[in-house]
């Protein structure tokens, strides 16, 4: 039975950390190991917090704490995991999510019928804010969709992935300079190289407390697309216009839904206005609406 990695990152005081934990030691899959990540700092308030809520696992024979001497950032955490351990497949979970019981096995059995070709398997999912259901997403892009995810029409929040461990080796891991978005940049650079599969199993709820964006968001995206640079320009011009609008609307986007009126206004001009802005607030409302519908529907099941 080939072994399987759950690394956690941690940062904070992991007061949902063991509900995290305990979703991955309830798995039916056998073979397996937990390895929590603190990246608080060592003897920093939030550590010995994190250290206090887990001490009851340390003994576990399938669970690792490891500890950063300081504080470094979500991708630095997720590499120190994936050196720790000699799984074929690697499996990354937030903190604070839940991974339903089955889903080890589900990720497994779908990557390990795949050639090696295919890099890494994302699951469907189902996000909570404030522990009330907000939204399911299943997963259905599929195969070779680098454009796809370039112009983020995906849905695979990293918690849902499963990551052949060659495939992961050979793209040298999480780039560490993303403090955010790395699950952009590192699903960009998979689908550069290999195959995406999408697994219809519903393995992740996703827990959010609040639903604000980065007040840095311009700089995180200019950083990701200069990153990506060299992969937009192997598309036609007309997809490389695509990629870099759509991006630029995604942030738009995200400004009008944070009500940072301000900012999306500037951001409004910068795109010259015009169509784009009727596409865009447009767009906003038809998520809105789909949105309440979506949810009348989820509450009324």
């Amino acid at each position: 039975m080939d072994k399987v990695a759950v690394i956690i990152p941690s940062y904070g005081g992991g007061e949902l950390l063991e509900r995290t934990v305990i979703s991955v030691l309830s798995q039916d899959y056998e073979n397996f190991e937990v390895i929590v990540v603190d990246d608080n700092g060592e003897g920093s308030e939030n550590q010995l917090l994190t250290q206090n809520i887990i001490a009851k696992y340390l003994d576990h024979p399938q669970f690792s704490y490891l500890v950063h001497k300081v504080n470094k950032n979500g991708s630095a955490a997720r590499n120190t995991g994936v050196k720790k351990t000699n799984a074929e497949y690697l499996v990354f979970l937030d903190d604070d999510d839940v991974m339903n019981n089955g889903t080890l096995q589900s990720q497994v059995d779908m990557l390990k019928a795949l050639d090696n070709s295919w890099g890494m398997v994302y699951c469907s999912s189902e996000e909570y804010y404030k522990d009330k259901l907000y939204a399911k997403y299943k997963a259905k892009k599929s195969g070779e969709i680098l454009y796809t995810v370039l112009v983020h029409k995906i849905h695979a929040a990293t918690s849902t992935w499963m990551v052949r461990r060659s495939a992961f080796e050979s793209l040298n891991g999480f780039d560490e300079s993303f403090k955010r978005h790395q699950d952009y940049e590192f699903i960009a650079r998979m689908a550069n190289e290999y195959k995406i599969a999408a697994n219809p199993y519903f393995g992740i709820k996703k827990y959010w407390t609040r639903l604000t964006i980065s007040s840095n968001i311009q700089e995180i995206r200019d950083h990701y697309l200069l990153k990506m640079d060299s992969i937009i320009r192997t598309f036609s011009k007309r997809k490389q216009r695509g990629i870099l609008l759509n991006n630029q609307l995604d942030i738009a986007m995200k400004l009008l839904k944070d009500r940072k009126f301000k900012e999306f206004f500037q951001r409004y001009k910068e795109l010259n206005g015009g169509i784009i802005g009727i596409f865009i607030i447009g767009g906003f409302f038809i998520q809105i609406i789909k949105r309440k519908i979506n949810l009348a529907l989820l509450r009324s099941n």
